[in-house]
């Protein structure tokens, strides 16, 4: 009974993380109103986390707050955390890094490290900021390391200020096979990005079993792609008409359980066309999270339980990565499916602009939209 107890909690707690992720991309979707974007909330998450380990009173608690975290205790609310994020299998590839740095003349405190280890697997680093090239370099080269090395230069020497004491840098890398695979459309088909204005794109079909529904109150339509041999899959929220962004659909969704979307959607024989995409983004995450209400973080906050000396602020919350969505590998293209086709089935069609959320049933690993295609 305990054992099931202590299940359902961990769960609520995940849910609760979604709320996050959905507040966190609404925000981030007002500022970058004009570019492909993607976020890892549960990266940055992690990375939160281990501020609100070293966190006290006003801090601790718009961190508590803004995360939607719960428990009575410090220790409570770090058990929402324990969990490993990284997947790695011959189909998946999902990689998050994330880790605190501390300006070498603040030391950090045995205590915390214990509780950065134990939570989320990585400690925090004590760096010498008065030499930003060789600070941006080093912090760089962990996230490098973390992710793949898909990318470089995650922290540049810019970043790095005279007043610098706190720094918090995420990245992630995302690749995935599907459950059943797409075939190539021997044809370009126009992708939209305004109600008129479109380029040609190669696009990716097939006719399989899937999950997916009507969104009325976001005069939108899901689908839901399983990833192979894991729990992962890619939502699509494709607005019902073209349009010039996807302005009123990142409001409506604001505060939206990412995770739940799916429990409207009914199983049915969907042929769906999409084309494959490519996002590489990075933002510094300050205003973003300034305006979520974590303005105290970047003020005056205590940071006592991270290093007995006062005079910790954190400077900047900085995240990169890839999401690479291959649809087709080269024998994959012909892959015939069995799929019972005694109904007619519905179209999903991913021509113009939409929004993606890769998760599981716990967690919202990433959230993005497509507004151009090259």
């Amino acid at each position: 009974m305990l054992v099931a107890l202590l299940a359902t909690i961990f769960v609520l707690g995940l849910a609760q993380a979604d709320l996050f992720a959905s507040l966190l991309y609404s925000e981030l979707a007002m500022q970058e109103n004009r570019d492909n974007v993607v976020i890892s909330p549960s990266a940055l998450r992690s990375a939160l986390g281990m501020a609100y380990i070293g966190a006290e009173g006003e801090a601790a608690a718009d961190l508590k707050h803004v995360m939607y975290l719960h428990g009575d205790t410090k220790n409570m609310v770090l058990d929402d955390f324990d969990r490993d994020l990284n997947i790695h299998t011959p189909y998946v590839e999902l990689k998050l890094a994330y880790r605190l740095y501390v300006h070498h003349n603040f030391p950090i405190q045995g205590a915390y490290q214990s509780l950065a280890i134990k939570h989320f697997r990585t400690a925090a680093e004590n760096v010498n900021f008065d030499h930003a090239e060789a600070a941006a370099k080093h912090m760089s080269a962990y996230i490098e390391a973390h992710t793949a090395h898909k990318f470089k230069d995650t922290i540049q020497p810019v970043d790095i200020g005279t007043h610098t004491k706190l720094f918090l840098t995420t990245g992630f890398y995302f690749n995935g096979k599907w459950e059943r695979p797409f075939g190539k459309i021997s044809i370009r088909r126009p992708f939209y990005f305004t109600p008129s204005d479109h380029v040609p794109v190669m696009m990716y079909g097939k006719t399989d079993e899937l999950l997916c529904g009507d969104l009325p109150d976001w005069d939108a339509k899901g689908v839901e792609i399983p990833y192979r041999t894991s729990n992962l899959s890619m939502l699509i929220i494709l607005p019902n008409q073209r349009t010039e962004n996807l302005r009123d659909l990142e409001k409506a969704i604001r505060t939206t359980d990412f995770r739940t979307v799916n429990n409207r959607f009914e199983r049915a024989i969907v042929h769906i066309e999409m084309p494959q995409f490519r996002v590489e983004y990075q933002i510094k995450l300050n205003e973003v999270l300034h305006a979520m209400g974590l303005k105290s973080l970047f003020t005056n906050p205590d940071f006592g339980s991270l290093s007995h000396k006062p005079g910790l602020r954190i400077s900047t919350i900085k995240q990169k990565g890839i999401i690479d969505v291959n649809i087709a590998t080269n024998d994959e293209v012909h892959a015939d499916l069995e799929v019972n086709l005694n109904n007619t089935p519905k179209n999903f069609i991913v021509d113009h602009q939409f929004m993606y959320i890769i998760k599981d049933p716990y967690m919202v690993y990433f959230v993005g939209r497509v507004l151009k295609l090259q």
